[in-house]
């Protein structure tokens, strides 16, 4: 299903637990181990989260205590049901939740993309509680339960296997790794390492997918959290329910790490990482005194600049990949006002650097044909 704004689900995430009452069914969960399983009817409890129209009435719950340590894999992928998949850990007094997936089979052979999956590391000795719910459906279908015991935990941070990407366009074919929220069952990880001090925007707005994003620092065993995105972009020219975080400060040499997750969605879709490659020293004491207009532009833009005091003045555009399109010296000056010529630019995102001697700042410039 498209999003439907699981406000109760983020409400329980940050209270840190599930109440009982809100979990009634996992008294009556039914001991489960590694195999087939058939779901005949949602018959077992009440249903945990009702936070959709028609609200979900029944839950059937299950238990798994692994006895070993291992990879946990529960998927009705091919089952013949619209699912909706929850994973709790924890006792029934107070369950936390542990995985959530609905709608993750866009590739299945079958077509039945309305399927639910989920992977997770657990622990030997623990009880995890999995809740089939009848949000979409209340009919048969089948899943199965593997555990995988020779997994090694090397990825449970999965920054650890993050893609390296650059500057420009990443496509993301479907969300398959670990996510490190509850809410999500699976989230794809990339990094980004600038080369310079300066400001990187990252964005999926206009891209009909249903996104969220996570942005780290740190090591991967103490990721630092620093940047998330949910439903940024502007609904009147964009997709809404996409991510736009922008002007995020970053440092040379320093790795940043991004997590799409499917807490809402897994469909392929698009996003944009852009870098204003400045090394802000100064910065606020130039920009204060330079003006870009119109902004947006589409045929010519006027720079002007009003110091203080004469400054020698240069003046490079980079485009959103961080390569420089234009130098140019402009001298000492102190007043100073000209027109450049966008129009053998391509539409989007450039950026106008103006350096003097060790300060330096720069504006965004956004070209529209």
């Amino acid at each position: 299903m498209k999003k439907i704004i699981l406000l109760t689900i983020l409400t329980f995430i940050f209270r840190g637990n599930i109440s009982a009452q809100n979990g009634g069914g996992c008294q009556k969960a039914i001991p489960l181990s590694p195999g087939f399983h058939v779901v005949d009817s949602m018959i077992t409890g009440a249903a945990t989260f009702k936070d959709i129209a028609p609200n979900p009435t029944k839950a059937i719950w299950y238990k798994f205590s692994p006895t070993q340590d291992g990879l946990m894999h529960i998927s009705s992928c091919g089952g013949g049901a619209d699912t909706r998949l929850f994973v709790y850990s924890g006792t029934c007094d107070t369950l936390g939740l542990f995985g959530f997936n609905d709608d993750y089979c866009v590739k299945d052979t079958t077509g039945d993309e309305t399927a639910s999956d989920i992977s997770k590391y657990v622990k030997s000795g623990k009880t995890y509680f999995i809740e089939w719910d009848n949000a979409w459906d209340s009919v048969r279908f089948s899943f199965t339960l593997t555990l995988t015991t020779n997994y090694t935990p090397t990825e449970k941070q999965a920054c650890q296997s993050a893609k390296i990407i650059k500057t420009g366009l990443t496509v993301v074919d479907s969300i398959f790794g670990f996510a490190s929220h509850g809410d999500a069952g699976h989230a794809n990880w990339y990094k980004f390492i600038p080369a310079s001090n300066g400001k990187i925007s990252i964005s999926s707005c206009g891209i009909d997918a249903d996104t969220r994003l996570w942005v780290y620092k740190g090591d991967c065993n103490a990721l630092s959290s620093i940047a998330g995105g949910d439903d940024e972009c502007d609904g009147e020219t964009q997709m809404e329910i996409a991510v736009a975080v922008s002007d995020l400060d970053v440092t040379a040499n320093t790795t940043y790490y991004l997590e799409w997750d499917d807490s809402w969605e897994n469909v392929p879709f698009e996003f944009s990482l852009t870098f204003d490659p400045t090394s802000k020293v100064n910065e606020e004491s130039l920009a204060q005194f330079i003006t870009l207009a119109p902004n947006p532009a589409a045929d010519f833009i006027n720079v002007e600049f009003n110091f203080e005091k004469v400054l020698d003045v240069e003046v490079k555009i980079y485009n959103s990949l961080g390569q420089a399109i234009l130098s140019r010296k402009i001298g000492s000056i102190q007043r100073w006002n000209e027109k450049f010529d966008v129009r053998d630019l391509g539409s989007g995102i450039y950026y106008l650097e103006i350096m003097s001697g060790t300060q330096r700042t720069s504006k965004k410039l956004l070209v529209n044909h």
